[in-house]
């Protein structure tokens, strides 16, 4: 993940790595320099390397980015966001597969990626209609923490009071 801030993507990612380190992996993230991301991997005890980058092509971050990856040996590299599938793309190349996490419907970066990630249904349907082969294409949302247990709902008013808020345009 090679986004600064601390929004919706660098959160997903910090998830991603949380939920991977449950489940035994191990994991080396490598994150922009002083990248709001750090102080949450760190809390959760993942290692965590800042590699600098200028823009998205930059060469020399790949070049540091491929000089990691062949020292760690990876099995599998994960990439958040357009950014990171630029730089990781030819940087893992011969290393180790890529997953592409697309996050929005700015999808021609992730063309071509090993396997790729949707977190809907829709970015799903648009990467295959693109040509990403739909074996290669998983659909999985973003996660959530659940609490271990859940708060009893409140007993019903009577009348009962119904709200709904959204967006009424046909692609919701």
């Amino acid at each position: 993940m090679f986004g600064a801030k601390l929004g919706g993507l660098e959160q997903v990612f910090v998830d991603y790595s949380e939920a991977l380190a449950e489940r035994g992996h191990a994991l080396t993230n490598l994150v922009a320099p002083a990248a709001l991301s750090i102080a949450p991997l760190r809390a959760l005890g993942q290692p965590v390397l800042e590699i600098g980058n200028f823009n998205q092509w930059d060469p020399l971050a790949i070049w540091r980015i491929r000089r990691t990856l062949s020292a760690t040996r990876p099995d599998v590299v994960i990439a958040h966001g357009n950014r990171a599938i630029n730089l990781v793309r030819p940087a893992a190349r011969g290393v180790a597969p890529l997953v592409a996490v697309n996050h929005s419907i700015n999808i021609k970066r992730t063309i071509g990626a090993d396997y790729v990630i949707a977190i809907n249904e829709d970015m799903r349907a648009r990467l295959i209609a693109a040509g990403q082969p739909e074996a290669r294409v998983f659909k999985l949302a973003n996660m959530i923490r659940r609490p271990a247990t859940l708060a009893l709902p409140a007993p019903p008013r009577s009348p009962p009071i119904i709200g709904a808020m959204g967006r009424f345009v046909a692609k919701k």
